[in-house]
């Protein structure tokens, strides 16, 4: 992550939230957003051409999705 991480709050959307990212750019939802996360991300690539690196911080509980293309 070459950043601060910026942390979403649960009442943040997901997809905008992934659509508005620039590559390099990292944010944080929390673990309990898993799977929306996952989709959403999958979604987006495919219909941006876009494509996204997800990673569970198991410590803090987190799900990090990270914009790479």
């Amino acid at each position: 992550m070459n950043e601060e991480l910026r942390i979403i709050a649960d009442n943040e959307p997901v997809r905008s939230t992934l659509a508005d990212m620039e590559v390099g750019e990292s944010v944080a939802f929390s673990g309990k957003r898993l799977r929306t996360v996952a989709v959403t991300c999958s979604d987006i690539g495919f219909e941006l051409r876009r494509k996204y690196r997800r990673h569970i911080d198991r410590e803090r509980h987190l799900v990090i999705a990270t914009r790479m293309a």
